[in-house]
Parts: C-alpha cells; sequence; structure tokens
C-alpha cells in the first residue's frame, strides 16, 4: 500500500509539471485546466461505461463537489508552483491535507489523534519553514 501511495505521489508531481509546463507554453491557465479535466472526464467515462453500465449514482447534493474541489487544486498547483516551486508547492499542499484530515478524524469521526499524527503534521510545518527559508535567502545570511 505504500509502494501505490508512492506511486500516485509520483504521478501527482508528473501531472503538475506537465500542467505548469503546458500553461507555461501556452499561457493560460484555464486553458491548461479545462484540458485537464477533458482528458480526465473522457478517461474516467471510458472506465465508467466499461465498469458500471446500470447509470449514475445517486447522492446528496455536496457530494458531487469534489470536482470543483479538484479544479481550484489544479489551478492553485499551476499558479503557485512557479512561484514555490515543486517540493514548496507539493509540501504546502501535502501539509494542507493532513491538517484537515486531523481536523476531520477528530471533528467528525471522532477518533482521537495519536502523537505521531500531530508530530508527522509539525515536521510538514518545519519542512515547509526550511524550503521557504532557502528560497527566500535568509537561511545564507551570515550572522
Amino acid at each position: 500500500m505504500i509502494f501505490l501511495g508512492l506511486l500516485a505521489g509520483t504521478a501527482a508531481w508528473l501531472g503538475l509539471m506537465f500542467n505548469v509546463r503546458f500553461t507555461q507554453h501556452h499561457g493560460n491557465r484555464w486553458h491548461t485546466t479545462f484540458l485537464n479535466f477533458l482528458l480526465g472526464a473522457i478517461c474516467t467515462g471510458a472506465v465508467f461505461l466499461f465498469s458500471h453500465p446500470g447509470g449514475l449514482a445517486s447522492g446528496p447534493w455536496w457530494s458531487y463537489l469534489g470536482g470543483l474541489v479538484g479544479i481550484g487544486f489544479v489551478i492553485a498547483g499551476v499558479i503557485f508552483t512557479p512561484k514555490l516551486g515543486g517540493t514548496g508547492w507539493l509540501v504546502a499542499s501535502v501539509l494542507g491535507q493532513v491538517i484537515m484530515s486531523q481536523v476531520l478524524d477528530r471533528l467528525v469521526l471522532n477518533r482521537h489523534l495519536s502523537w505521531h499524527q500531530i508530530l508527522s503534521g509539525l515536521l510538514l510545518i518545519v519542512a515547509m519553514w526550511l524550503l521557504m527559508e532557502k528560497k527566500n535567502g535568509t537561511s545564507d545570511r551570515a550572522n
């Protein structure tokens, strides 16, 4: 399972770099996002047609908001990766995911947070600080 997570993380980074490069080449982040989701819709639509011929599943109205969140994530990656670098953007986005997952685990799933989980979030905060410290050049200053 960990290997699959690493593979998914690698794929996410590659997708991010493809999107950033396409935006730099084409010049329009909205075109990049549209083509990203169009290709994704075509591919998942083909898989859907062959795996679930029974029709669309129904659910509460909010269950369909994942696509909107995904659009925001792609646009944010295209905007912030050139500013923060690939590592900076991915650490920031993973940090946001870890913090939100811990909040939801505690408040929605009513699960106790272990010190390991809390420490993982704190270490990501340190990683983000170190990345931004180096990016801003403040770690190179003489005392």
